[in-house]
């Protein structure tokens, strides 16, 4: 038996290093930067990398999960959040409380975010989109048959769901 002293792997985490790539990716892009940090922060703790892409510049924060989501909202992180890749059996109503943005990728999503609104009083998400549409956060062109009038956006809110990067057959 060889008695040696077992060296296991350790990940550092520099939340310098990762500070500057915001600020880097920030001063080339020009325009409100998402940082995503899902899956705790790519494994490198999600309220610290947070926290310091916020403090570097970044304006969104992006998630996979509603339990993420809610999780920065619950550690006092105010800046915008936007979750996707949902069931559509989610409980919506905590993410619209908490006031994350939801990516909807079907219409039986949209419906239970609706039904979900409806359930906390017509509280409106602050945005809604099809993730991979270049209109994301836009409102849609008036040509365009969106499902922004089943939502009747507030000034303050947008709330919209452009089918055009969505599989027509995915209900």
């Amino acid at each position: 038996m060889i008695n040696e002293k077992v060296h296991l792997a350790e990940a550092v985490i520099d939340l310098a290093a990762i500070a500057e790539n915001i600020r880097t990716v920030a001063a080339i892009a020009r325009t409100g930067l998402m940082a995503v940090v899902k899956a705790d922060g790519f494994g490198h703790g999600v309220l610290p990398v947070a926290r310091a892409a916020l403090g570097a510049g970044a304006a969104w924060l992006g998630v996979t999960s509603a339990t993420e989501a809610v999780a920065l909202r619950s550690a006092g992180i105010d800046a915008p959040v936007l979750s996707w890749l949902h069931r559509p059996d989610e409980d919506y109503t905590r993410l619209i409380a908490a006031d994350v943005d939801i990516a909807v990728s079907t219409l039986t999503h949209l419906r239970a975010i609706v039904t979900a609104a409806t359930d906390l009083g017509g509280h409106r998400p602050r945005g809604m989109g099809v993730p991979g549409t270049p209109r994301a956060r836009a409102p849609p062109p008036s040509s365009t048959p969106c499902a922004a009038t089943t939502c009747r956006p507030a000034p303050e809110r947008i709330c919209w769901v452009c089918p055009a990067a969505a599989d027509p057959d995915v209900r």
